[in-house]
């Protein structure tokens, strides 16, 4: 197999995944999304202060838990749009074309996932959400964009 078609298989397969990790995370009832991300939080705090001590995190658990899940929006966009700039540099003949589809892309699937919310149980759609989801998206296709094209076409 080719390198190219290669690397076009893997960074498409990536952001695949990642996209499915991303809708299913955004459609979840309210009370699925919340045992999970208090959960994955909670291990997150005691890994942090079993690492770095008790003052490490010198805040309510309830504080840490609000934070890490606005900071998990942009994360999730980042990798996403992150990885959709990457692929489409590989499949698209013209880097212009690559990063204006990616850029748009991304930035529908971030408005997209708080819309999902406005329809799933239990769960609220929120402009801070929403400026969170299209920050890392913003910010994920930068740097993206901007990473060696030594590696690309």
């Amino acid at each position: 197999m080719k390198k190219k078609h290669f690397k076009r298989i893997l960074w498409w397969s990536l952001f695949a995944g990642w996209l499915v990790l991303t809708v299913y995370l955004s459609s979840q009832d309210g009370t699925e999304s919340a045992y999970m991300s208090q959960d994955i939080a909670l291990q997150t705090w005691r890994t942090i202060r079993a690492i770095f001590g008790e003052s490490a995190l010198n805040m309510r658990f309830i504080v840490f838990h609000r934070i890490f899940r606005k900071v998990t929006h942009f994360v999730i966009h980042f990798v996403l749009a992150f990885l959709l700039v990457r692929a489409s540099r590989w499949s698209f003949s013209s880097k212009r074309t690559a990063l204006c589809f990616a850029w748009g892309f991304a930035i529908t699937i971030a408005l997209a996932n708080e819309a999902v919310q406005l329809v799933s149980p239990g769960r609220v759609s929120a402009m801070f959400d929403a400026g969170l989801n299209l920050g890392g998206a913003v910010i994920g296709a930068l740097i993206s964009s901007f990473l060696g094209p030594k590696d690309l076409k």
